[in-house]
């Protein structure tokens, strides 16, 4: 799968963190979102996967520093689905329910 992870654009990459978050495996998860981050650092989905991944393993401090950095690339609804998400870092609250 890490090979497969370096063809994967930023999208594909934050689908498949995702899914690991999703599927209770947060700190696999957090590589796959570290790995596409270094490749595509200025990407609205790989700064948001990391921001869940770092959520996911309760470290809300460093997970609303990436959401702050995605907030600028976002648009519409993703624009409001991480101000929330930025309210629920702040609040203590894990991103990812």
């Amino acid at each position: 799968m890490k090979e497969a992870l370096l063809y994967v654009d930023p999208f594909q990459g934050y689908v498949y963190g995702l899914s690991l978050v999703t599927a209770k495996r947060p700190k696999e998860a957090l590589d796959v979102f570290k790995m596409i981050y270094e490749k595509y650092p200025t990407s609205l989905f790989t700064n948001v996967g990391m921001a869940s991944g770092y959520s996911a393993l309760g470290d809300y401090k460093t997970a609303l520093t990436f959401a702050l950095k995605a907030l600028p690339l976002a648009k519409g609804g993703n624009k409001l689905e991480i101000e929330r998400n930025i309210k629920d870092l702040q609040n203590g609250k894990d991103m990812n329910n």
